[in-house]
């Protein structure tokens, strides 16, 4: 149905305007952000008030107010310049996923060394590249360059260790991994054996060259229960074999515990094949200490890093990665956090001021993919809470984002986040609790915390 609306001007003024046309909500909504301030929000009953009086002007039985509702599954319905945003690939400064930093391609040829310190100055630090979503857009926004070849932030580090091969770059749990070695191994012989496979006798592991032909077998995450692995007889080099399924399925499968090893030796227990599982030795670290464990080796790296030159990691032409000498120089891709928590004590007011002086405003949460930002650079806070960009006032009584935005998503802890709060000692402002629960609650704000900015408008 097309209507007519009513629009706010701003959020302080008691000035509303009804507008003579008919438009979807979201058409209307885009009209009143290019023309007005919003959509009008109604927090108490005396903006109700007005509201009824400019609405009886209207030529239609109803007209649109700023309200909108999280949709299933907790999709909430996000304001406009969000929808943009998300999952758009941008032009050659960078791109923007869904996660909480942006990409930014530099074409200046530098060592990695260089490359490395130029980010972290400009920046946030070299890329790290967590998941396959991740290098699909990095790779997106590489394929019209004109370099074979750009910096990412994987080098050698000094100590290797055992990491799965997982789609989602993770670990698994430090102090619960499951290991299933024969007596003996791993035993690294001849200082080459980087890759792990599976006995068919009992399904014990083995350590070996990653460049040995071996049957394999994938995982697919779309499916439940033993389906979700698939038996390969091709034999196939570790890294071409990870290659196989990740564009075929998930991965290459990770062993978590007796049940699923069970399951995977049940696969090929009778081929008298031995077979890659997804464990490998890597000596690889990414520059800011990620602990993230995905890799997209074209074929190697060569000389897995051992007593070689090749200990700095790029991107090439085809999307994937190979090892080469640090002191090459090459374009670089930079990651810079979209979001960045500041360990200083501040009143509200004064971290507003910082984070609009020194990035681009405090953080404003529009729905349930921001607040999962928030929550994990929120743990890094010194105190129990952390200021937001949420702000309450006395004088109209309802919460609103200092992005100008109206509060769709909420994730208020229980008896917090009302519209009749205690104004005698002053206006109120929003933190998240930096752990537990981390939902929003509302402070003094002349009380000190942490603040997260943003480095980003909207």
């Amino acid at each position: 149905m097309d209507l007519k609306w009513v629009s706010a001007i701003y959020f302080f003024s008691d000035k509303l305007v009804l507008v003579n046309l008919t438009l979807t909500w979201w058409d209307a909504l885009r009209y009143c952000r290019g023309n007005h301030r919003d959509l009008v929000s109604v927090h108490s009953e005396e903006v109700q008030s007005w509201v009824m009086e400019v609405a009886q002007k209207a030529s239609t039985d109803h007209v649109w107010l700023g309200l909108c509702t999280p949709g299933p599954g907790e999709k909430t319905v996000v304001p406009e310049r969000d929808l943009e945003r998300s999952n758009r690939v941008e032009d050659s400064s960078g791109v923007s996923a869904d996660v909480p930093y942006r990409y930014h391609f530099v074409n200046e040829n530098k060592t990695w060394t260089e490359a490395q310190s130029y980010c972290t100055q400009k920046f946030t630090d070299l890329a790290t590249i967590n998941n396959m979503e991740e290098m699909k857009n990095m790779n997106t926004t590489l394929k019209d360059k004109t370099t074979s070849s750009v910096w990412i932030g994987l080098h050698i580090g000094d100590t290797g260790r055992w990491l799965w091969s997982l789609a989602d770059g993770g670990l698994d749990s430090e102090g619960e991994e499951y290991r299933n070695w024969r007596s003996g191994e791993p035993n690294n012989a001849e200082r080459r054996e980087f890759c792990v496979g599976m006995y068919h006798s009992d399904g014990t592991w083995f350590d070996i060259s990653c460049e040995t032909p071996y049957s394999f077998v994938c995982y697919d995450e779309t499916k439940t229960n033993s389906d979700r692995y698939i038996y390969i007889d091709e034999p196939k080099y570790w890294p071409d074999a990870q290659s196989y399924c990740r564009e075929n399925y998930t991965d290459l499968v990770s062993v978590m515990n007796q049940t699923e090893k069970l399951e995977i030796w049940n696969l090929h227990n009778n081929s008298n094949a031995y077979v890659w599982i997804g464990l490998f030795n890597d000596s690889w670290q990414w520059s800011d200490q990620s602990n993230s464990s995905f890799r997209y080796w074209r074929s190697g790296p060569d000389n897995y890093g051992k007593n070689g030159q090749q200990q700095c990691a790029v991107v090439t032409e085809d999307g994937q990665w190979t090892n080469l000498t640090c002191d090459n120089k090459l374009p670089f891709v930079c990651r810079e956090n979209e979001l960045v928590m500041v360990n200083q004590t501040l009143t509200w007011k004064d971290a507003l001021r910082y984070c609009r002086e020194n990035h681009m405003d405090l953080v404003s949460v529009h729905s349930k993919e921001v607040q999962s930002w928030v929550m994990e650079v929120a743990q890094k806070a010194s105190t129990d809470h952390v200021w937001l960009g949420l702000r309450h006032t006395c004088t109209l009584s309802f919460w609103f984002w200092v992005s100008g935005e109206s509060i769709c998503y909420q994730n208020w802890a229980p008896g917090n986040g009302t519209g009749g709060e205690d104004c005698g000692s002053g206006e109120r402002s929003g933190a998240v609790e930096s752990s537990g629960g981390q939902q929003w609650v509302s402070l003094p704000q002349t009380q000190q915390l942490n603040f997260i900015c943003t480095n980003y408008e909207g």
